[in-house]
């Protein structure tokens, strides 16, 4: 028998996804001009983030969710500028592994550019820097030798040669500008590639809406088997202020076709309790056919007390499918 429901959220504005691309087209402008402004870091007040990631740590290599750093697969639902991700890829958690996804292009791309930053462009910078400075300095050098050189060869020669020596040197210039386009477009697709197979990937999906996500580490070879973590940090809260229709179980249902057996949910939330969690996701529709979520731990903040009632700012709850 279906339990009781908390009461639907008003919608508001942080619903749309209109206001997510505003947010997130700010942030892209503001990290290009300052690559230390990252963006907001949502619940970075109540040190969420980094309490998710110790709650991972604390279960890697246990028997009770079956989670290793080098082969689990990780799913950030609603990534936002990727920042949870990071903090994994940071402590040890294979990268490979990593997927962000957000229904905002943008989101995309500031995580993205993010990445980039803190990760590839670092690398090497310094040396190349100084490469290409050795570079220049050896090619002012022969240039002025070549144009003393030229400068003899000119008074040497008559004018038809002079015109077919310059268009040599047309023809020369042309040459090196295309295959300096080539070299930027290769390295362009060395860097995407990169991206792709070795670093945190981000991509646009709507979890509401789009197909089915499978997991880059299947289990048993069966793409179906879906991912062994899936993280959200503010994305239902978000979800849940869109007013869309039976939205919560949507997105609850959603939540569980793209877990393994055995696989796990670890949402954090500012607008729901633990026992308003625990309603939209453990009551859902055809447990028999699709599985369950049952909580299977908790994340403890500092807490309050007012009205002779003790609660706490955010409520973070890991749910294991059944």
């Amino acid at each position: 028998m279906a339990g009781t429901k908390p009461a639907h959220l008003e919608p508001s504005q942080l619903g749309t996804k209109e206001y997510w691309e505003s947010v997130y087209d700010r942030e892209v402008l503001n990290h290009s001009s300052n690559p230390a402004d990252e963006g907001t870091v949502w619940f970075d007040d109540s040190d969420a983030e980094s309490r998710m990631v110790t709650f991972l740590d604390q279960h890697h290599g246990d028997d009770r969710f079956g989670l290793d750093k080098e082969t689990a697969s990780v799913l950030d639902l609603g990534c936002g500028n990727g920042s949870l991700l990071f903090a994994l890829h940071d402590d040890g958690w294979e990268s490979s592994n990593l997927l962000g996804v957000d229904y905002s292009s943008l989101s995309v791309a500031l995580a993205k550019q993010i990445y980039r930053t803190r990760y590839l462009y670092q690398t090497g910078c310094e040396g190349e820097e100084d490469e290409n400075d050795s570079t220049a300095t050896q090619n002012g050098t022969d240039d002025d030798d070549d144009d003393d050189d030229q400068t003899t060869q000119t008074d040497n020669t008559n004018p038809r040669t002079e015109i077919g020596q310059r268009g040599e040197e047309e023809e020369e210039e042309q040459q090196q500008e295309e295959g300096e386009e080539k070299k930027e477009t290769g390295e362009e697709e060395e860097e995407e590639k990169e991206e792709k197979e070795e670093g945190v990937r981000f991509q646009v999906w709507d979890v509401l809406h789009d197909p089915h996500l499978p997991s880059p580490t299947p289990h048993s070879g069966d793409d179906s088997s879906g991912w062994d973590v899936v993280l959200d940090k503010g994305t239902f809260d978000a979800v849940c202020l869109s007013g869309l229709p039976d939205v919560e179980v949507r997105y609850a249902s959603r939540v569980r076709s793209l877990l393994r057996p055995g696989g796990i949910f670890l949402v954090t939330s500012c607008n729901w309790t633990e026992a308003e969690l625990q309603a939209w996701f453990e009551d859902l529709p055809d447990p028999d056919t699709h599985g369950r979520l049952q909580q299977a731990g908790r994340i403890e903040y500092p807490s309050f007390s007012f009205g002779g009632v003790k609660g706490q700012t955010v409520s973070s709850i890991c749910f294991q499918k059944s």
